[in-house]
């Protein structure tokens, strides 16, 4: 494996939202299926809708970016957001990545399953980060991938061991098709100040908290110490000293540099054909679309005819209880109606409502004394049920 490759500059996550939408929506359906009451069949059906529209919206703008933005050439491109078509190379004589019995690559993104019991887990999984090359017929600019959405023809299936490698990844030379932010940058790139990029880095980090818990909680506390920042500090300087390295394997001052947009323009790298692009983005727009219409509609029927969802069921209680006691129901204090003492055995008083079926709490006390806690079990019944406490608030209840 080359030494590129075993860097820090390895992204440790990636989420394609297409890929996703392949799971995700037979889950819901299932769900929604799964599901007797129709009111909680809408809100299944309601989420589809919701993750249908988000899934449009992301094709839908990939769409649009790829057919609106005009194709420049780098000589002549001006600053801002391009399109650009060249070749993938490396910069100056720099080592491609990859593991030792793959194809060199500029680009790699790859995962490691181990084969256990027949089944299949994921031991690791990464991204490489470092710039490369892409060069049309009029200049060269630097891309950095961090951040983008790639596309790539090139993949790889290897079984080594009780291990599977998968992965794909973009080969020096491929024709690779870029949009993105491009931007020019003077003077050599050694000379930059290191500093700000290494606090960019440690930011993009500290927001990722489970990919820096994974790699930098030694201890497994669930929190990055001082000494475990400090690691995570001394690798991003490896990293942002690895980068600056490789833009100074440039015979040329840097001139021009690819990388994401500040807005929410997407960032894409490809090496299929702009025409295979375009038709893969309509594609996916037109079916996130149909389903976030088709799932609305459905979840708005359901949701005015469903029935009203079932509640839970209730009974009709009346305690009595002696006027010097304070009861709690559960948990909640309440305020009982005090009777006149007419025979001479002490005021008392009452309190009817309706309670839950199940497992009903009382709180009984007498002012500034301890609570004791009953428990009385309310089954279901149309008959009012008459709970008596006692004067003794240590004796339990007796249930009419």
């Amino acid at each position: 494996m080359a030494s590129t490759f075993l860097s820090e500059s390895i992204r440790w996550r990636f989420v394609n939202l297409d890929n996703i939408a392949l799971l995700l929506y037979p889950m819901l359906v299932g769900l929604a299926l799964g599901l007797v009451h129709p009111a909680y069949q809408a809100w299944a059906v309601g989420a589809i809708s919701a993750f249908g529209f988000v899934a449009w919206l992301r094709a839908y703008r990939r769409y649009r970016a790829i057919a609106d933005t005009p194709r420049s050439r780098l000589a002549s491109a001006s600053q801002g957001y391009v399109e650009l078509q060249g070749r993938a190379t490396l910069p100056g004589s720099g080592e491609g990545i990859g593991f030792s019995w793959t194809p060199p690559a500029v680009w790699l993104r790859y995962a490691v399953y181990r084969k256990q019991g027949g089944k299949h887990f994921l031991v690791e999984r990464g991204q490489s980060a470092s710039v490369f090359v892409l060069a049309d017929d009029s200049d060269e600019t630097l891309v950095d991938p961090e951040g983008a959405e790639v596309v790539s023809s090139r993949r790889f299936h290897e079984e080594r061991g009780d291990f599977i490698y998968r992965g794909e990844y973009i080969a020096p030379g491929d024709t690779l098709y870029a949009l993105g932010e491009l931007v020019t940058e003077g003077g050599d790139p050694l000379h930059r100040d290191r500093a700000d990029d290494v606090a960019a880095l440690l930011g993009n980090w500290k927001r990722d908290r489970p990919f820096l818990l994974a790699r930098y909680d030694r201890d497994g506390d669930g929190e990055v110490d001082i000494q475990e920042w400090q690691a995570a500090r001394e690798d991003a300087e490896r990293v942002i000293a690895e980068k600056l390295r490789a833009e100074g394997h440039l015979l040329n001052p840097v001139r021009h540099r690819l990388g994401a947009s500040h807005g929410w323009r997407p960032y894409l790298l490809g090496t299929v054909p702009e025409a295979k692009l375009l038709s893969r983005f309509r594609r996916w727009a037109v079916t996130h679309l149909l389903l976030f219409s088709l799932a609305g509609v459905a979840a708005l029927l359901l949701a005015q005819y469903a029935p009203p969802t079932p509640a839970q069921p209730t009974r009709e209680v009346f305690i009595s209880l002696p006027a010097e006691l304070q009861v709690s129901v559960n948990g909640r204090p309440t305020s009982p109606v005090i009777l006149p003492d007419r025979e001479g055995n002490g005021a008392s008083a009452f309190l009817r409502g309706h309670v839950p079926v199940g497992t009903l709490h009382l709180e009984v006390s007498r002012a500034g004394g301890a609570a004791v806690r009953h428990d009385v079990t309310v089954a279901p019944g149309e008959r009012l049920l008459l709970i008596t406490l006692g004067r003794d608030p240590t004796r339990p209840p007796t249930l009419h």
